[in-house]
């Protein structure tokens, strides 16, 4: 098991109440979130990683893009971040920078 399934439990209010939620991560952890995610009926807007050339281009149907392309424009959107622990710290200081004020790390 890859993702933390009582901080996921947990989240799905904070999750209904978003007007966008990204993924950020394309592994096994972000997989495992994804499953989660539509097994609870939560849809997610789009993945983001940090380099698209160590990733596939899709997760489970969802086009995999670089956290370059995307521009904060909604104040509400949620970030669940499913990545190794050891890099958690970069990805969200990425998202920070972009404006992201909704973060979860859900491992």
């Amino acid at each position: 098991q890859y993702i933390n399934i009582k901080t996921a439990l947990k989240s799905v209010d904070a999750m209904a109440q978003s007007d966008r939620i990204y993924l950020y991560g394309a592994g096994k952890a972000a997989m495992e979130l994804l499953e989660f995610l539509t097994e609870h009926d939560i849809y997610i807007d789009g993945v983001f990683v940090a380099d698209t050339t160590k990733s596939s281009q899709t997760l489970l149907g969802h086009k995999v893009r670089c956290i370059d392309e995307y521009q904060c424009e909604e104040e509400n959107a949620l970030f669940l971040v499913a990545i190794t622990q050891l890099r958690v710290g970069d990805a969200v200081g990425q998202l920070r920078a972009r404006g992201v004020g909704r973060i979860i790390y859900m491992c």
